[in-house]
């Protein structure tokens, strides 16, 4: 399914700051509150505003102001009624709108365990009935689009709306740093792009929508915002204007005046258009396995997986059951991208490279040796030089909370299992594992999704993906900024799939010289074609490809089941440790 849409929007009674205790579930009356403060907003230099806002600004801002200020809690929100049905197979939740009782989002089934024992003893664990009833609640949270933080779109336009001295003004507004610098080079176009318009959740239509429905706004209290948002060209990446004669003066060429700008996507589509396959592996500071979809298709699996059966605790089954695939419109009109993103990947590397002590050779400095950080490529040769499973050190690679394989804010990093006998280079290889142990997992949502398994079938039937919609690729191109050859390696370990480096850190400059000399009419060899095609624009053999290796993936097969309880098992305690940050 898409980021979050807000067809049935519901919104927790304090939506900006996030901070009351409802978890997102729509209140049925409203508590009284103080009368709202407004803090003082400077005014943006000119009438454009830019929706850039930093989340803490956005949660101070939001804050100050007070939730009954908030537009969000406009008596035109809808009111649901959230419903569920505790069965003996299993529980359903459902949102009813009121007063028609009409059904705005179901879940699926969340199925339960019964234990029969001699004499006909029939039993039920009331845990199992817990787990299920917040799996449920998680699966329709996600199906209605969830609580709003302060992060959201929603939130930030509010949050304009409320200021004292009427910041939010009624000029047009961009959505990015993109659109703030084509409407600087061109001296006034606002227009964004497809993709980065799909993460807003305002749009509707599955992962081709491609405008803002004005439902969405309206539902929210938010429509006067409707008719001030930036248009998306029809078409896919289009020339936007022309580098205007104070930019070109700006940046000292003033031959660059009147030479035309596009605005080619957001991230996700330019690293796309530039990886030479679907799907694919993007490692950069967060990561993803990305591919691209008719539109038709997208539609068609834009639901929820299966649900999982209740384990673990409450609160894992409800974080594991709100993680999913995203779904975004691609730059080009007729496809979508789906997306299974971690939050952080390579940030993991950089953190590990900050805080270990090598040799310059990549030895384990042993407490002394090093006066700095060592290389990258010190690093990995450290890592690689520790054996397969880190001497049973394993890392959780959650440095910034955690969107897929599960959601939590409060997911942490930490090495698990230390112990008098390891060093320097286990700690390094287990963070290179850790990272690829979860696009491992992500590989699992993908499938379960509706995509095509990015692993082999022998991988999938020792627990990665399984459910996939097609069958799986021979070979994924492993690009961006940490498309090293000792990841490559260690992700077809991992994986058990023939990995290709493809474009290394450049991966995104290159999708978007794609999408601008499309809109330009000039000839290439779009990235997302076919395979073959992009072998052909590269030469045959030309990228270093890396198989499997029997032994280490036996490894990471024991490995993964391990290391995938580690999350929930620490997740009350980096909850409680947050608040010490």
């Amino acid at each position: 399914m898409a980021l979050p849409t807000f067809t049935g929007l519901f919104l927790p009674p304090s939506p900006l700051t996030g901070n009351d205790g409802a978890r997102g579930l729509p209140p049925l009356s409203h508590r009284r509150r103080a009368p709202a403060r407004h803090q003082q907003c400077p005014r943006p230099p000119s009438h454009l505003q830019w929706l850039t806002l930093a989340a803490a600004s956005a949660a101070t801002a939001a804050a100050a102001a007070g939730p009954s200020s908030s537009p969000l809690q406009s008596s035109s929100r809808p009111r649901l009624l959230f419903c569920i049905d505790v069965g003996t197979s299993g529980v359903k939740a459902a949102a009813l709108a009121l007063p028609s009782l009409l059904p705005t989002a179901t879940a699926p089934a969340t199925a339960l365990a019964t234990t029969r024992g001699a004499g006909g003893i029939v039993t039920q664990a009331p845990s199992d009935w817990w787990a299920a009833l917040t799996a449920a609640a998680a699966r329709l949270t996600a199906a209605l689009g969830g609580p709003v933080p302060a992060t959201s779109i929603l939130a930030k336009l509010a949050w304009l709306d409320a200021a004292a001295d009427g910041w939010g003004g009624r000029g047009t507004v961009g959505l990015g740093a993109a659109d703030y610098l084509v409407w600087r080079l061109t001296g006034g176009a606002v227009v964004c792009d497809a993709t980065t318009l799909g993460t807003t959740g305002l749009t509707a239509g599955g992962g081709g929508a491609r405008s803002v429905d004005e439902r969405l706004l309206a539902a929210a209290g938010l429509g006067d915002w409707a008719h001030r948002l930036p248009c998306v060209p029809a078409g896919g990446p289009a020339v936007a204007g022309h580098v205007s004669v104070a930019a070109a003066a700006a940046v000292g060429v003033a031959a660059l005046a009147g030479v035309p700008v596009v605005h080619a996507g957001g991230d996700a589509a330019t690293v796309t258009a530039g990886a030479g396959a679907s799907p694919y592996v993007y490692v950069g500071t967060s990561g993803w396995i990305g591919g691209v979809a008719p539109v038709a298709a997208a539609t068609a699996t834009a639901k929820l997986p299966p649900p999982p059966s209740p384990s673990g605790s409450p609160a894992a089954a409800a974080a594991a059951a709100a993680a999913t695939a995203f779904e975004l419109p691609h730059a080009y009109p007729g496809q979508a991208l789906r997306l299974a993103s971690m939050t952080s990947a390579g940030a993991n590397v950089a953190f590990a490279r900050s805080v270990l002590r090598l040799r310059a050779d990549g030895s384990d400095g042993g407490g002394g040796g090093s006066s700095g950080p060592p290389s990258y490529a010190a690093l990995a040769a450290a890592a690689a030089s520790a054996p397969v499973g880190s001497r049973g050190v394993a890392y959780l690679p959650h440095l910034a909370g955690e969107r897929c394989p599960f959601v939590s804010s409060t997911a942490a990093g930490s090495w698990v299992g230390l112990h008098g006998g390891v060093g320097a280079a286990d700690l390094a290889r287990a963070v290179y594992e850790g990272v690829a142990l979860n696009y491992r997992a992500l590989a699992g949502v993908w499938t379960a999704t509706g995509g095509a398994a990015p692993v082999s079938p022998v991988a999938t039937a020792a627990g990665v993906g399984g459910g996939g919609g097609g069958a799986p690729p021979s070979t994924l191109h492993l690009v961006g900024g940490g498309a090293s050859p000792f990841f490559g390696q260690l992700l077809a370990d991992t994986l058990r799939t023939r990995i290709v480096l493809g474009e290394g850190g450049g991966v995104g400059v290159r999708g978007a010289g794609v999408l601008a000399a499309a809109a330009l009419g000039e000839a290439v060899v779009r990235g997302d074609d076919p395979p073959s095609a992009a072998a052909g624009r590269r030469g045959a053999g030309a990228a270093p490809a890396y198989e499997p290796r029997p032994a280490a993936a036996d490894v990471y097969d024991a490995l993964a089941g391990v290391w995938g309880g580690g999350a929930p098992a620490l997740a009350a305690m980096t909850q409680g440790l947050a608040a010490f940050r």
